[in-house]
Parts: C-alpha cells; structure tokens; sequence
C-alpha cells in the first residue's frame, strides 16, 4: 500500500476515535519523577529502542480503576510497583487487626510507610467497604471499558533507504540494501476489560520501512499480537490466558518476561516481584510467549503452567547443514529490507514450562521448569568468546526461589540449572529506620548458564559469566532524600569487546531536597568496566575504561499551570593510554497548562556536545500516552521538542508531538540506509486515545 493510502487509513482511524471516550490521566510530579529514573536506567544499559509498556501499563490502570485498599489481595498491591514487600505485608497485617483502613493518612502511623510512599499512592486507591468476591454475573460483564489507541509517526525528510532504486539495477541485483515499504510508522491499540474477570487485547503494528498490505505482509501489519485472558478468586481456577502473554518466575533467574528494574537508586526496587501471567501489552516482538496459560490454586498453593509455539527470526546457516541450522536469533523486530526478510520466521520455538508455589503472607518459594525446543539446529558459535554459548536443539532449565519476611528484613533470592550449570542470585532487603532502607544482593552466574527468557539483576546483558556484590542505601525524609549504591563485579570467562577475563565496578550518589516549589537534586556516578584496545594487535590488549556522570537537575513549579525544568549533565571518559573525552547537554523543559480550556503544551530545546561514543549521554523525553523515548546525546547539535495534549472532551484526548535533531555544519544526518542528505532529522508523531 502507498505512503498516501496510509495517510488516510491513519487519518479515518483518527476521525473514527472521537465516538469513545478517554479519561487518560498524566503522572503526578512523584510518579514522573520515579518513571523518568526507571526509563534513564534502562536506557542506559541497553543500545536498543525501548518498549516499556508492559512495565509501566497497570500504573495507568490503575489510575482509572483504582484498589480498593480495604479488600485488596496482596498480588493486586504488587502492581503497584513502588511498594514493597514489607509494606505490603504492613498493610494488610494492619488491616487484618483494625478491619478497615479510612485514608491515606492513616497509612503514615504505620511503620516502613514514608510521605512519598503516601504521596505515590494516593491516586491508585480507594478506601471503600470490603468488596465481596463473587462469580461471573450478568451484571459484571456490562460493567466493561474499552481503550483504543491510534499512533502514526514518520520522519520527515528523505532517507536513503527509501530513494528509488532503478528497475535496470533491481533486475542484476533483487536483493540489495533498501526499505521496500513506506517511511510511515502505524501503531493500533485496543484492551478491553469485562468486569472483574475479563480482559482481552489487540496490538497492530508496522514500523517505518516495513511493507502493508503488500510483499511479506499482505495480511496487513507487520506485527499482530492478542490475547483473552480470564481471573477470578472463587474457585481453583485464578487465570486462563490464550493468545500472547508474559511469565514472570522467581527473580528472573530462570523465566522473566517484560522489561523489570536493573539497578538503580530504588533499593526496593532489587526485588522482583512476580505476579500472575497477564496478557502481552508491549510491541516487542521477541519477549513474550505465544498458546495458552493456566493458573490453579487452593489455600496457600498455586501450580501455573504454560504451553507455547511461535515463529522467531534466525540467522540461516550457509553451512552444508541447510535450512536445517542456525547461527542465531534475531530480536531486532525489523522485516524492513530484503536481508531481513530471510531471516524473518525461519525458526520455530516451542517451549512448555510448569512452576509449583506456596505463599502466606511472610514467606513464597517456588519450584520451576521449563522444556525449549528449537525446529532447527542452532551451531555453535565461531566467536571465541562465545565459546560457551548453547547450541543444538532442546533446552531445559529448573529453578527454586523463595522470598521470606522477618520483622525488618527480607531475604530472597533463586537459584536455577540449565546447560550443565548454575545461576544463583541471594539479596536481602533492609528497613533500618522508615526512612533508612539497606540492599545487598549477590549473583553468581557461570559462563555456560544459558535460559532463552531469563532476565535478572546484573551488570551484563545476558544471564551467564557474571560474579557480583551489590550495596545500596536510600535516606528519604519529607524535603531531603540521598541515594547510594555500589556494585562490583567480574567475568570469568571474555565477553563482547573484552578478549580477557576481567573486573569492573560502578558507584552512584544521587542528593536531592525540595524547597517551597522548587525539586532539586544532584547525581553522580562512575564506572570502570575493561574494554579492548581499538585496533588491538594482542588478544590481551585491554583497557580500563572509566566513565563519569555528573548531572544537576532544578524544577520548578511556577504556578499551578507553569512547570520549569533545567539539566545541565557533564560526562567524562577517561581510559589508559588515551586523552580524557568530555560530553555536555543543557536542556529547558516549560511544561503549560490552560485554563480556558483542556490544552497541555511542553517545550524542550537542549544543547550538546558529545564527541566520544563512549561519554554518550541519555536523557527522558515527555512523549505521548505509553510512549518511553529516552533519546541518546551523541555529535554537537541541538534537539528540539514540542508537544500539545488536547482533551477535547471527556471522551477523546489527542496528542501531536514534534521533535527535531539538528546537528549544524553536517551535510549528512545519520548512517546507513537511515542517512539523511542535511543537517537535521524532524520527526512528527500523532496519537489519539479513546475510552468507552
């Protein structure tokens, strides 16, 4: 389909909306804060585009079907992800004594419960009567809500991959390097909720360069995912899932689905917190499962397992094994080019997994094991430090976790086996003082331990070579706060860039006080991580490689409708041998709000000058409702950023985003086929979301 058809698909859509209604609502200055850290983290640690969704979508639920606080159960308080264990258990332990808990200031007398937690809180519950559970009414199911959301984004100017490309040399080569569809990005979204019980969605997606509607999709979108999903607390039958779903066992060690808190400034944040299997909200094409989920439980057991197949991208052998063998999987999601489209589907995963738990209050531990198998085999890898990498075709891993409160202090942690080796992660969880919180965690992850899903604390991007000692500490009072954390860690075996066994650390301090109505607060952190000489001509060439942060961030709220933010960051890099790097970024951020009628606008121009890859600097952007962009300082330019969020009734909020990279003197923008003729790279991005 042409750029033009789907101006209008998008556009008819966008009309379309208006008969629902939205209730969208934004974050609070706590809650934006605490999401921008959680992004900045990840982004910090990963090189790829992020899809946060699932990790932040029950926040937005659960703004508009807020807890009832007096009847909730402890997985339900679980979801809201700045609670902790402990308080949790406070919680209902107290309310358990007293019967029924009157409001939010009444959580303050109880020990382990800060204002902040208070002032994160308030908003996603309610202090009704105890509900009742009960089964599947007709009633129930009339009480339902349905979102849809429609996304359309595009690059502006002219991309490389995009120019035509003459059918004279099309025809000596079909399959060189290009875009074959459309610069547009289209995204739809529709969840619906039934009641207590029901829950279903629906994800379409193409990305910029992808066909629709032709070629390798003719179906349509690139992406489709879906799922219905069905939960009750009367009976042994707590979920059914079908369609698209995530799992999430123990810490990660063994089976995670979804993006979770690495580290971070947030010592509750260490702890994972697994809940029930919930449907796939996110467009990451790789993280999740595919067939169907099933949860039982009576008393304090519960036995959860799942079955799943789908088609993966894989790298084909050109080896005499044939179609017959990979050399490994592709989790880019991109089906853009005709070098991409080979490797698009050309595995089949299956995996089948079971997890038996036993909870109470103070203490969880679980037995887990899951069988992978792959229709091809996977080879092993030519790349040295790859060495102990898995290959072949079928895959088992088993672990045991477990998680137990006494008084102040939380111990927990998971141990699992897989490929002949072991992964283990042990941490525990302090309250000194309420204001006063303690982290310790230790993994130990040997070099050959591999789980396809697994996703859990450490320095590494993968679950295996990895031994570490982590150490935070949070001071949090009403007008100041100060976070600290140190981790050091080794690899026993050489990892990517790294041609040695090696060593490294990294330490942060975060001081931050409120003044009237001013937020301040100071971050420092440093890292030392080895790294391989550029153009090494000895495989024991290395370096140590130190990076420094320093970031000063000030807002201001000058008003009830004007919000002020400056940041100003430096970073340094400094290695053996070689001159010290610096990067500088200054941002503006005037965030506006009318009176007279329902118009949010947000304006942000930053300034930065990062020569060195490696002193890159990242920082979080306002973006539309369930949009995380934490955008990458790289070059000396500029970045503009516009935004204008209209709720044109109580039915129907649209949002129009504009943000633009300008990189003066340069007569190119970009690399590759995303290479723009210019100076400058402009990006529009419309979203509208309606709620009935």
């Amino acid at each position: 389909m042409s750029g033009k058809r789907i101006h209008i698909l998008v556009l008819i859509s966008f009309f379309v909306c208006i008969v629902y209604n939205n209730c969208a609502q934004e974050l609070n200055r706590s809650r934006q804060k605490y999401l921008e850290d959680i992004v900045e983290t990840i982004a910090g640690n990963s090189d790829t585009e992020l899809d946060l969704t699932s990790l932040f979508h029950q926040l937005a639920y659960y703004l508009n079907h807020p807890i009832n606080i007096n009847s909730a159960t402890a997985e339900e308080l679980s979801d809201l992800i700045f609670l902790n264990d402990f308080q949790i258990a406070i919680i209902l332990d107290y309310r358990e004594k007293t019967g029924i808990i009157y409001s939010i200031s009444e959580l303050l007398y109880l020990p382990g419960i800060r204002q902040q937690d208070t002032d994160l809180l308030h908003s996603f519950v309610i202090f009704d009567q105890p509900d009742k559970k009960v089964r599947i009414e007709g009633k129930m199911l009339r009480n339902s809500n349905h979102q849809f959301i429609v996304r359309y984004q595009r690059v502006i100017e002219s991309q490389k991959g995009f120019e035509r490309i003459p059918d004279s040399i099309l025809a000596k080569d079909p399959d060189k390097s290009r875009y074959l569809g459309s610069p547009d990005k289209a995204y739809f979204r529709y969840r619906g909720t039934y009641g207590d019980f029901f829950k279903t969605g629906l994800i379409m997606e193409k990305d910029a360069g992808e066909e629709f509607f032709k070629g390798s999709n003719r179906g349509g979108f690139d992406f489709y995912s879906a799922f219905v999903s069905y939960s009750n607390e009367i009976g042994p039958l707590k979920n059914i899932t079908i369609g698209d779903y995530l799992i999430q066992w123990g810490q990660g060690v063994l089976l995670w689905n979804g993006y979770s808190f690495g580290k971070s400034g947030y010592s509750s944040g260490i702890v994972r917190r697994a809940s029930e299997t919930k449907g796939n909200v996110s467009v990451d094409e790789n993280n999740f499962l595919r067939g169907m989920s099933m949860t039982l439980g009576t008393g304090r057991f519960t036995w959860n397992g799942f079955y799943s197949q789908k088609r993966i991208d894989a790298n084909l052998s050109d080896s005499m094994a044939g179609d017959n063998s990979i050399t490994g999987f592709v989790e880019t999601g991109y089906h853009r080019t005709p070098s991409e489209l080979r490797k698009e589907k050309t595995a089949r995963l299956t995996t089948v997994g079971s997890s038996f738990q036993y909870h109470d209050n103070r203490f969880k531990t679980g037995l887990n094991g899951y069988l992978m198998r792959i229709d091809k085999t996977l080879l092993e890898s030519e790349y040295l430090y790859k060495t102990n990498s898995f290959s072949g075709k079928e895959l088992t891993g088993t672990s045991m976790d477990y998680k137990y409160l006494a008084g102040r202090i939380q111990l927990f942690g998971e141990t699992a086996y897989s490929t002949h080796s072991v992964a283990s992660l042990n941490g525990m969880f302090f309250i000194l003082k309420p204001e006063i919180q303690l982290s310790v965690v230790h993994r130990y992850y040997q070099e050959k331990y591999y789980s396809c899903y697994a996703s859990a604390f450490g320095e590494n991007s993968s679950i295996s070579n990895e031994n570490g000692l982590f150490l935070g500490a949070e001071f949090q009072l009403a007008d100041f706060g100060l976070r600290v954390y140190g981790d050091v860690f080794s690899f026993p075996w050489l990892k990517y860039q790294v041609n040695i066994p090696s060593e490294g650390y990294d330490v942060f301090i975060e001081i931050s006080r409120k003044i009237k109505r001013a937020e301040l607060y100071f971050r420092y952190k440093r890292e030392e991580k080895p790294k391989n000489f550029p153009n090494y001509e000895k495989l024991t060439d290395i370096r140590n490689l130190f990076i420094e942060n320093y970031r000063f961030n000030a807002s201001y709220h000058a008003g009830d409708n004007l919000r002020l933010q400056n940041r100003m960051e430096l970073s340094r890099t400094s290695s053996d041998h070689e001159k010290t790097n610096y990067g500088l970024l200054c941002s503006q951020d005037l965030i506006y709000s009318l009176n007279a009628v329902p118009v949010e606008f947000s304006i942000r121009i930053a300034g930065f000058n990062v020569q060195e890859y490696d002193a890159r600097i990242y920082s979080y952007e306002r973006d539309v409702l369930y949009a995380y962009t934490s955008y990458m300082h790289y070059g000396k330019g500029w970045r503009f950023i516009a935004m204008a969020k209209w709720e044109a009734s109580e039915f129907l909020t649209f949002w129009l985003r504009l943000s633009q990279s300008y990189y003066p003197g340069n007569e190119e923008t970009g690399s590759g086929l995303n290479a723009i003729n210019g100076s400058h790279r402009t990006e529009i991005k419309i979203q509208t979301v309606a709620k009935f």
